[in-house]
């Protein structure tokens, strides 16, 4: 019988000793960890308990600062209870403000028994001083400075600790009210109208901004306003200047109220653009050169561009020749390789796009002798001329001649071109055909024409004959200094010609008319 109660009485302590190792300890949450404190006295610190049988009296905050060798400090903390098994405990920490300094970190706990004697804790967790104001500062407008339109403004904020919240960054003018930024690359933008404003009225602009644990600061600056734009007076070049090679350009740039931008005022020419060096305050006197090749021949238009402090812009403008290049020559007669006889016509088109072409002559040159310079005829406009000469050959001997043009414009830039052909004043080159059944002989001369009504013609025959002896005589350079031998070469294609027109007179059967 005292086997079993005894037996009886271990199985109850047995069963309480388990029921006590395995009833629930307390459950300890906080939000706080990695966050930012003002470091004062006032700051508040809380956890969450989880726990129905809570031992309220137990629960303790211990904190230090998060360095080796810091002393604990441990506060109770004043718990509410949120539900049946649910506490919110909260405490300061005495003194907690003279241990603070900016930037420094502690770690803290809190922990907590139950009524049943069970721990629990809620592990570290760690804090940092934020005392110190964000930064803030306007890169843009400058104080004292002048504003004029629009206005754009670019201000900078920054906190070393808990960072700045960025929806508290505002501007205001004159203390009416705050209006919003835009946060773009880690700078705050806003723009804002001064059009409206008087010229050189003061304008006070504030910024505010304040970090993730509320510290606020502010600044302000104050700005003049420009609402007239300067103006901009063309020095060099003047109007329908003739620029050639590196020009010199001068411009004068006035502002009664911000004064001229001296890093803004710039020019172009078509494509070609570049800057000025400026010198002044109110007036500027800026000079700049202008590489006229860059741009093209003929009439062009020169913009000159300003701003002032206040970034209102102006231009102006001039017109200008460019002229950098000679006239362009075509030669339309005589043509290359031709023969020529008689009077010839020396015919030529120049086209100039720059001030126009000057001067044009013509001259020509054989392998012996070189005539001179003399003027053409032109017509049509100093940009694009027809050009004629009556050239009379009648003394010269025959052979390979050269015509060249020369034209010259306005600046004395010159070019020259040449065609080479053949001269032919003797009229030597002429053979004779015989008509059918009347045993009559032609002499047809070089250049004339005969007509028949067969496929294969007489006149096709000459001239194929012809351009045969053309070739010969034009084309070997080395038959020039040897008479004797183109005499000689001539004869043989004569006697050639005759043989195929007596075969092709045999061949015909009608009367061939000579016209």
């Amino acid at each position: 019988m005292e086997r079993k109660i005894c037996a009886s009485i271990t199985s109850i302590l047995a069963l309480l000793l388990i029921l006590k190792i395995s009833a629930a300890t307390p459950v300890l949450t906080g939000s706080q960890n990695n966050t930012y404190v003002f470091g004062r006295d006032s700051d508040v610190f809380s956890i969450n308990i989880t726990e129905a049988n809570l031992n309220t009296s137990s629960v303790m905050h211990h904190i230090r600062v998060y360095e080796t060798g810091s002393t604990w400090f441990n506060t109770t903390p004043a718990c509410f209870s949120l539900s049946a098994s649910e506490w919110l405990c909260n405490n300061t920490v005495t003194g907690f403000g003279s241990l603070a300094s900016d930037g420094k970190v502690f770690i803290y706990f809190y922990d907590a028994y139950d009524s049943s004697g069970n721990y629990g804790s809620s592990g570290n967790y760690f804090v940092t001083i934020d005392r110190s104001l964000p930064m803030i500062r306007f890169v843009k407008p400058l104080n004292a400075g002048y504003v004029g339109g629009l206005v754009n403004m670019t201000i900078e904020a920054a906190d070393s600790y808990s960072g700045v919240n960025s929806s508290t960054v505002k501007y205001s003018l004159d203390n009416s009210a705050w209006v919003s930024t835009n946060l773009v690359g880690g700078y705050y933008n806003a723009s804002w109208d001064a059009s409206s404003l008087t010229n050189n009225q003061s304008v006070t602009i504030y910024a505010n901004a304040s970090d993730k644990l509320g510290n606020t600061n502010s600044t302000y600056i104050n700005v003049l306003i420009d609402n007239e734009a300067p103006k901009v007076f063309i020095v060099l070049p003047t109007p329908s200047q003739v620029l050639s090679g590196t020009a010199s350009l001068k411009a004068e740039v006035t502002d009664q109220y911000s004064g001229g931008d001296n890093s803004s005022v710039t020019f172009s020419v078509g494509d070609a653009s570049g800057s000025f060096n400026c010198a002044g305050t109110q007036t500027l006197n800026c000079t700049a050169s202008f590489v006229s090749s860059n741009a093209a021949d003929g009439s062009r238009t020169i913009y000159f561009f300003a701003k002032d402090k206040a970034g209102n812009s102006a231009q102006n403008s001039t017109t200008v020749a460019v002229d950098n290049l000679p006239p362009s020559i075509t030669i339309i007669n005589p043509q290359r390789n031709s023969m020529q006889r008689g009077t010839v016509r020396v015919n030529a088109t120049v086209v100039d796009a720059g001030v126009g072409t000057n001067t044009v002559t013509y001259k020509w040159e054989s392998s012996s002798k070189t005539g001179s310079w003399t003027d053409m005829s032109c017509t049509g406009s100093a940009a694009s001329y027809i050009c004629t000469a009556d050239w009379s050959t009648s003394a010269l001997s025959d052979g390979n001649y050269v015509i060249k043009v020369n034209a010259t414009d306005s600046l004395s830039h010159s070019s020259e071109s040449s065609v080479s052909f053949l001269l032919d004043n003797s009229g030597s080159a002429t053979t004779s055909v015989s008509g059918s059944g009347s045993g009559s002989q032609t002499t047809v001369a070089a250049g004339a024409t005969i007509t028949t009504s067969t496929p294969q013609t007489v006149s096709q025959t000459v001239s194929d004959a012809l351009k045969k002896i053309f070739n010969v005589v034009i084309l070997p350079e080395y038959l020039k200094e040897r008479p004797q031998l183109i005499v000689l070469i001539i004869a043989i294609v004569a006697i050639t010609v005759l043989v195929v027109l007596f075969l092709v007179e045999l061949k015909n059967t009608r009367t061939i008319k000579f016209s």
